[in-house]
């Protein structure tokens, strides 16, 4: 199903609602698929949406290493305005397995789909087992958003299965790049600096990690802009459950692109505030990235709800480290973050209906905007499974701001 809408800022809600914001448009984009060791491989797809933004046909090429053939892919072909422009990849064709889960960064054989447009494209990747109806469907930002710094978690899998994150070097351009994952307890797994081949064909970085708890913080910090995505394989939807497990199903696939993070000198402010605002229902719990500091400083930001809307509370957070904020579903109906001094990050993990008292229906992550990125105007999302639901934020909404049709 399709959908257009008059819209300031759609978040994604279930496993094929997708959030789109303008800022993720553009004419180039650097993505890969996620995944390890399926039993199944044979019942995956692995499909991307090629999205035109304007009412025109729009030329569009994507190129990968194809893994059956050891060789370069090429393809072109004409992406209709309105219509879903799918593309389906095959397993074989597109991962590689057998990468051992030990948390230490590998050279892997080149995942990258590399994708170009004659005109502003919005980019929509899906993974999906076709039998178990496990999988995720999310927004691949263009290349505008590639960056140096970044810092994240991953939510926790379920017993043996991995958290993986892919390092991707933008074409032609050679990347060295420092690792550091940080466990739970502030104790160092990893420290060390790789190097990614720009070439296309060339080898890049997969991080598997298998973790029993909620996984550490992941942060990496490059010479070059790149691109950064992360994925649970199976993730434990009974991760934020305090009760039973109240069905069978307890295990779901996530992914998205973390986005980056900003570097404090311990001096300078922001002209406007970092504000990033997000609500308690349907969310699981609040992953927080605080910025990197050049002076070992930790960094000052204020936390709000709905319990405490003008006076937030002061918290200061470690570098290198990821604040997780657990949503207490009859208490925190809205959350927002505020950094006056630089730029953060913020990834809502959840699912509809999330509640502490039962196993999750499923599981997604997606990266929470700040507020100067909120916009209006037409956009496209992609729609799979009936029921789907939209998040609707409006900043200073009057009675006649705002038309969602």
């Amino acid at each position: 199903m399709k959908i257009l809408a008059q819209i300031v800022i759609i978040l994604s809600l279930t496993l094929g609602t997708i959030y789109a914001t303008s800022d993720t448009d553009g004419t180039e984009f650097v993505t890969s698929f996620l995944y390890k060791n399926a039993p199944d491989p044979q019942n995956f797809e692995f499909s991307l949406h090629f999205l035109p933004i304007t009412n025109t046909t729009t030329s569009v090429t994507y190129q990968y290493w194809s893994i059956i053939n050891s060789k370069m892919v090429t393809n072109t072909f004409a992406a209709k305005y309105k219509d879903p422009n799918k593309h389906i990849f095959a397993y074989n064709d597109v991962i590689t397995d057998g990468h051992y889960g030990d948390g230490q960064p590998k050279n892997m054989t080149d995942p990258r789909i590399y994708i170009t447009s004659t005109a502003p494209i919005k980019v929509i990747a899906r993974v999906v087992n076709l039998v178990t109806k496990q999988g995720d469907m999310y927004l691949v930002p263009s290349t505008l958003f590639a960056s140096t710094k970044f810092l994240f978690k991953l939510p926790e899998p379920v017993l043996g299965r991995e958290q993986v994150v892919h390092l991707l070097a933008l074409p032609n351009r050679d990347v060295n790049a420092q690792v550091i994952v940080t466990g739970p307890q502030g104790h160092n797994l990893v420290n060390q600096t790789v190097k990614l081949n720009g070439a296309l064909g060339g080898n890049q970085i997969i991080l598997p990690i298998t973790t029993i708890d909620i996984g550490p913080s992941i942060y990496i910090s490059s010479d070059q802009p790149m691109v950064v995505i992360g994925a649970v394989i199976c993730a434990n939807l009974n991760a934020f459950n305090v009760n039973a497990p109240s069905s069978n199903n307890t295990c779901d696939y996530a992914a998205y692109f973390p986005q980056q993070i900003g570097t404090w000198d311990c001096t300078s402010s922001l002209t406007t505030p970092d504000q990033r605002v997000t609500v308690g229902d349907h969310t699981a719990n609040i992953i927080v990235s605080p910025a990197d500091s050049t002076c070992g400083s930790s960094i000052p930001v204020s936390v709000f709800s709905n319990v405490n809307p003008t006076n937030g509370l002061q918290q200061k957070l470690t570098p290198k480290l990821v604040s997780r904020y657990q949503i207490v579903h009859s208490y925190i109906s809205e959350l927002a973050v505020s950094s006056s001094n630089v730029l953060l990050s913020m990834t809502r993990v959840g699912t509809p209906r999330a509640t502490k008292n039962a196993t999750l229906n499923g599981i997604y992550m997606h990266y929470v905007p700040d507020t100067t990125q909120y916009w209006s105007g037409e956009t496209q999302f992609v729609a799979v499974t009936q029921g789907d639901m939209l998040e609707v934020y409006v900043e200073n909404l009057q009675a006649n701001d705002t038309s969602l049709r």
